[in-house]
């Protein structure tokens, strides 16, 4: 059946079943903060972000954990597998993006692109591009095979922090959302 991985308003983490939205299973860790939640391409495994700087991958048909990953400085605010699941990319708190290799747990690259906590992470179905969305209101795009800003840059200075980022799945869109209401579209091959 289909799941819905989700985190409770007191921020406990949950498996929904998605028609009937039972409960499969309740995660009782230990209260560490979650702040997000993804599931990984082929649907086997579950990536939560934490406010104790760690992100846990749980086996979702047993529940148990398989490697837990701690980021070096600050809370992760994002989380997002790479399309073929090789990858992880969080947003963290002191304003830092990191892609970690799933498998090993090793960090495979950090980047600083924001200059306040990012909020949001993205990959493009193709794995070619990483998009952030920070507090500091930018939206950017890294180019994850080439290891640099992605060209053109995207032109989205918005007021107040960028709470979501998301790509299409078919064609070359990328979407935003502040908490100021404004939502941008942007083509990423002309920025």
């Amino acid at each position: 059946g289909a799941w819905i991985a989700a985190l409770t308003p007191d921020g406990w983490p949950v498996l929904l079943d998605a028609a009937t939205l039972d409960v499969k299973q309740w995660w009782t860790l230990e209260d560490a903060g979650y702040s997000s939640v993804t599931f990984s391409p082929d649907g086997r495994t579950v990536a939560w972000g934490l406010a104790d700087k760690s992100m846990r991958l749980t086996e979702l048909a047993s529940g148990s954990e398989i490697r837990r990953l701690e980021a070096p400085s600050s809370p992760i605010w994002s989380v997002a597998f790479s399309p073929n699941g090789r990858l992880l990319a969080t947003g963290e708190e002191g304003n830092s993006v990191r892609l970690w290799e799933v498998h090993t747990g090793r960090e495979w690259q950090g980047l600083a692109l924001h200059d306040a906590p990012v909020r949001s992470v993205a990959s493009k179905r193709e794995g070619d591009l990483l998009a952030t969305g920070g507090n500091d209101g930018k939206v950017q795009l890294w180019n994850v095979q080439h290891e640099r800003k992605h060209e053109p840059p995207l032109n989205s200075r918005q007021s107040q922090p960028v709470l979501a980022v998301a790509f299409h799945p078919r064609r070359p869109l990328l979407a935003s959302a502040g908490m100021d209401g404004v939502v941008q579209l942007w083509n990423v091959r002309t920025g």
